[in-house]
């Protein structure tokens, strides 16, 4: 018996393809009638009971059609939510960059107004601080044993104050700051991170030589939480570095400078709360050394510097105070110009406030 025969009750509402099947058979049905309406008598009864026959292989057919034509409607609103969903981020993102170019350029306009006024003394006395160092030792060892090369240092150094360390060649200072950084690790003392602390700028190492650098860019990025904004940092890194199409090559075939370059990039990608600075400065052309200073300076007030380098000019105008590295011995001081007049004082050099 067909559906169109065995109509629901009112208390069995019709459901969406039972609608469907039953005006189908109607249709059928009716079709067929006209189709067999001059027929002989005898003939009509034999073509009725073929209909009949066919009736239910019909429906299971016509059933199997309108569950395909479900799935491919859904398929087609899941497409549609997916292309919404795809729009709403896309949109959301872009307005993230548009936050962060803002953040940005106003932070450059706050170095713009030069290295902010810092009480070095008040806020070495009362913290908080970013970094704590205490008795901290360290020497190389080798076949014939090794000097320490750092004697017992204890310092603080505050937030928001910026520093420079000077010191002779081979006096530690690529030393400490990758002790600062976490890079290595002292045979006796400790050092307390207090914030989100960058590793050595400038350092050629710590990139894997087998990976291009978007690759390396790109793992860097996942580690420190880049989340959506891994392909602006990428595109960042990538433009800061100005190192072309060897972005894609694998780090074993740069250079150091090229490295560095690279490095120096991919540290201001992300904002942490010191930026470490191992002679970042000197790499690249004069162009690119002024784009470092300016990236530099567009994190001083903002985020503390913890810089090496000898050119002392660089220290003079993004940090507030100064360590002086001399025989193993770490001698702090607040102003960072009286540490690099006893830097030249013990090289036997008169100070050059322009250098």
């Amino acid at each position: 018996m067909s559906v169109a025969d065995n109509p629901p009750t009112d208390s069995q509402p019709l459901s969406e393809e039972q609608r469907i099947l039953q005006r189908a058979e109607q249709a059928r049905r009716q079709q067929f009638k006209q189709s067999i309406a001059k027929l002989p008598a005898d003939v009509k009864e034999a073509a009725y009971a073929a209909f009949e026959a066919s009736s239910n292989a019909h429906r299971e057919r016509l059933k199997d059609e309108i569950k395909q034509y479900k799935q491919d409607s859904g398929d087609r609103q899941s497409k549609a939510a997916d292309v919404i969903v795809a729009q709403e981020r896309s949109a959301l993102a872009e307005q993230q960059k548009v936050e962060q170019k803002a953040k940005r350029k106003s932070k450059s306009a706050q170095a713009d107004d030069n290295t902010p006024t810092v009480d070095v003394a008040k806020r070495r006395e009362t913290g908080p601080f970013v970094v704590e160092v205490q008795d901290l030792w360290k020497r190389y060892h080798g076949p014939f044993g090794g000097d320490w090369v750092l004697r017992g240092l204890n310092f603080k150094i505050p937030y928001g104050v910026s520093v420079g360390i000077v010191g002779r060649n081979g006096a530690g200072k690529s030393t400490l700051l990758k002790l600062i950084a976490g890079m290595d690790s002292p045979d006796r003392g400790k050092v307390l991170e207090n914030a989100r602390i960058s590793w050595p700028i400038g350092l050629s190492g710590g990139l894997q030589g087998s990976m291009t650098g978007r690759q390396n860019t790109k793992f860097v990025a996942r580690i420190h939480g880049g989340g959506d904004d891994i392909d602006d940092i990428i595109e960042r890194v990538q433009k800061f570095a100005e190192i072309g199409s060897a972005f894609d090559q694998p780090i074993s075939t740069y250079s150091t400078g090229m490295r560095s370059r690279l490095n120096f990039g991919l540290s201001l990608a992300f904002d942490f709360d010191v930026y470490i600075s191992d002679e970042a400065t000197a790499v690249g052309d004069v162009t690119f050394k002024e784009k470092a200073r300016n990236a530099f300076r567009e994190r001083v007030g903002n985020a503390s510097l913890i810089m090496v380098s000898h050119q002392t000019g660089i220290l003079r105008d993004l940090c507030q105070a100064g360590i002086f590295l001399h025989e193993g011995q770490a001698i702090w001081y607040d102003s960072i110009d009286d540490a690099i007049d006893a830097y030249y004082a013990s090289i036997g050099r008169t100070p050059d406030k322009k250098s």
